[in-house]
């Protein structure tokens, strides 16, 4: 296997992890198209978040990270459901 598709594998993988924390914790991901200044929106009442679907496969991952230490700082963590996290729409239309 070469270096670059190993790399592609782990982020692969990488990426599914963070959609099983995200499914396990409460939350949807969704990848659409739209406006996101950010990258993403966050929907606290749907328990979705939504992130932009043209970004590359590392820019999905760091983004999910972003949101997941987003979610963290806010002292809700992953393992909340979504009416228990305090999250208001992040993306600027």
């Amino acid at each position: 296997m070469s270096q670059t598709s190993a790399k592609e594998a782990a982020r692969i993988q990488r990426l599914k992890v963070l959609e099983q924390e995200f499914k396990d914790s409460g939350l949807r991901i969704r990848y659409e198209k739209g406006n996101f200044q950010s990258g993403y929106c966050l929907f606290e009442q749907q328990g979705v978040v939504i992130v932009n679907k043209f970004f590359s496969l590392a820019a999905k991952i760091e983004t999910l990270e972003e949101i997941k230490r987003f979610i963290k700082e806010r002292g809700a963590g992953l393992e909340a459901k979504p009416a228990e996290i305090q999250v208001s729409e992040t993306a600027e239309a």
